[in-house]
Order: structure tokens, then C-alpha cells, then sequence
């Protein structure tokens, strides 16, 4: 009898483990709901970005789906202060900053950041045309190594380190941005470290050639085609 009770114990302690450990595995919670005027607040900004935030490769605007909550609080909050988009060489940045500043107040800044970063993510049959060319594909490769610590080996991003992901954005607009930071444009205000960190990274792409090797890179891994 004690033999078969404590066989009894036995499988439901394994039992309960069981369960536990399946728990951990369930779906994270979905996040929470965006505040209602969020939507609405994102309307001007489609006009740019699109509906999908894919960005329009005519206007030379970024993709901003996919991006996290963090970084674009972070990114609009730098608009707002001038941290981005107050260098005279920057007129992308420019005009993005007055964009911006068309917010009324931190609150409605988040609304739009929660509003986006719920967008679908990009993939390569909705992402912007490919529009660089010129880029050696091995020698892209061989410098995106020192990117991937931050930008992850697939060019997906990094949350955790604050690192865009690359993949599905325009290559325009990476192409513009590597100029930005190699010439001083961003990544150059004491309290922006991820800026300084990646203005110091493009250090390693400084350049022309070397950008559209990484850009070719980047190509390859869009398409799953080296």
C-alpha cells in the first residue's frame, strides 16, 4: 500500500511539474490597448509613412513598422528637442522634426509610438523596393559582422540594445542615414548614447563604397538569396 501510494504522489508531483512548466511556455499577455486617439494622431504621418508604415520610397520617408514602443519614443522625443533633424545638412530630418512638433504634448507622442509599433512587421513582399545598387555582396558581408552584435545576424534589430532592425527598411534611407552619422549629422548630442554608439560604429562604413557593400548585404538577407 505505501509502495502504491507513494507511486500515486510521485505522478502527480511529475504531473504538477509538467503543468508548470507548460505555463512558462504560454503566450506571452497581448499588450495593452493603444489610447483611442491614437489612430487619429497617426493620420498625418501616413501621408508620409503609409497606412502600413512601410515609408514611400518617392518622398524618401523611412519604414517605421516593426520598430518597438521604446524606440520610437525615443526617436520622436530627439525630433521634438532638436536632438534630430536640427543639423542644416539634415532637410529629411528637418522636416520630420516639424512633423513632430505638431504633437501636442509627451502623451499623444506615445499614443503614436503605441499606434505604430502595433503595426504589422515588414516583410519582403510589402517592403519598399530596393533602389542602391553598386555593393559587392562578400564584402558587405565581411563589415556587417562588426554590425550584427547590435543589429543581430539576420539585420532583425535588437530590443534589448535599442538597434533598429535593417532588413525591411529602404535602402535609401540607410544609405542616407550612414552618411548622417560618418558626417556628424546625428550621433553627435552628449545624451544620445545609442546615436554616439552607432555614429562611432559608421566609422567602419565611412566610405561610399563600403555603405553600398553593406547595403548589398543587407539585400541578400531580404531575400534569403546571397
Amino acid at each position: 500500500m505505501e509502495l502504491v501510494s507513494f507511486g500515486r504522489r510521485r505522478s502527480l508531483t511529475v504531473l504538477l511539474l509538467m503543468g508548470a512548466s507548460l505555463q512558462g511556455l504560454a503566450a506571452p499577455a497581448p499588450p495593452p490597448p493603444c489610447p483611442e486617439v491614437a489612430a487619429a494622431l497617426y493620420a498625418p504621418c501616413a501621408a508620409c509613412h503609409g497606412n502600413a508604415g512601410a515609408g514611400k520610397n518617392e518622398l524618401s520617408s523611412p519604414a517605421i513598422a516593426g520598430l518597438s514602443e521604446v524606440q520610437l519614443v525615443r526617436q520622436l522625443r530627439h525630433f521634438v528637442t532638436g536632438q534630430r533633424g536640427a543639423h542644416p545638412a539634415d532637410t529629411n530630418g528637418a522636416q520630420m522634426a516639424a512633423m513632430a512638433k505638431t504633437l501636442p504634448d509627451d502623451a499623444a507622442l506615445k499614443a503614436v509610438a503605441c499606434y505604430v509599433a502595433r503595426l504589422p512587421a515588414l516583410t519582403a513582399s510589402n517592403a519598399l523596393p530596393l533602389q542602391v545598387s553598386g555593393g559587392q555582396v562578400n564584402a558587405g558581408a565581411k563589415i556587417f559582422a562588426f554590425c550584427a552584435g547590435c543589429h543581430g545576424a539576420d539585420g532583425s534589430g535588437s530590443i534589448a540594445v535599442g538597434a533598429p532592425g535593417l532588413v525591411f527598411q529602404s535602402d535609401a534611407y540607410l544609405l542616407r542615414q550612414l552618411q548622417a552619422f560618418g558626417q556628424g549629422w546625428r550621433g553627435h548630442e552628449v545624451n544620445d548614447e545609442p546615436g554616439i554608439q552607432m555614429a562611432n560604429a559608421a566609422a567602419w562604413v565611412r566610405e561610399e563604397q563600403a555603405r553600398r557593400d553593406v547595403l548589398a548585404y543587407l539585400a541578400t538577407l531580404r531575400t534569403g538569396k546571397p
